[in-house]
């Protein structure tokens, strides 16, 4: 009887080191993963709406070596890029398929073209004209993240984005 005890007690102790230890830590570092990647996802998708922007510099100033963007036009193509890119729509809320899980906000899009070299807002130093964009992504944990939002009193995850992307100019 001893050792049935004895049998018992181990098979307790090894449920309970895989139930409370093991799974949890493993479903830590595959939720980690998933946003690690989930992130450089959205800094491509970011990086490439600051490239395809491109379209809205003003081409007949360039042969003076001045670069004037409209800003206007700037914002419409880096949103449509944006959203094309990750599935959302126009008003950049996410469709069917989308990585994104809330409406995303354009916290800060700007051409930096003149006063160069200059420090933009988070800090780096711009040495040529680029376009400046930093961006709040929502995103939803996969696994048991969701149990900790609740917890937390969060909806989201959210995912700041600061890309500064130089425009290409002949010196």
């Amino acid at each position: 009887m001893n050792e049935k005890g004895s049998t018992l007690v181990d098979m307790l102790i090894f449920l309970f080191i895989i139930v409370f230890i093991v799974l949890p830590l493993f479903a830590a570092v595959v939720e980690g993963y998933l946003l690690l990647n989930k992130t450089q996802i959205l800094r491509d998708a970011v990086d490439m709406a600051s490239i395809s922007s491109y379209i809205a510099i003003n081409g007949s100033v360039l042969g003076r070596k001045e670069i004037k963007v409209d800003a206007d036009m700037l914002s419409e193509i880096w949103s449509s890029f944006l959203a094309t890119n990750l599935k959302l729509a126009p008003d950049l809320t996410p469709e069917k398929g989308s990585i994104v899980d809330g409406r995303v906000e354009i916290l800060e899009l700007e051409a930096y073209t003149s006063g160069l070299p200059l420090v933009c807002s988070n800090g780096d130093r711009l040495l040529r004209p680029s376009i400046h964009s930093v961006v709040s992504f929502p995103v939803m944990p996969s696994l048991f993240g969701k149990m900790i939002l609740k917890l937390s009193g969060c909806e989201y995850f959210k995912i700041i984005i600061h890309i500064d992307s130089e425009i290409p100019m002949n010196d």
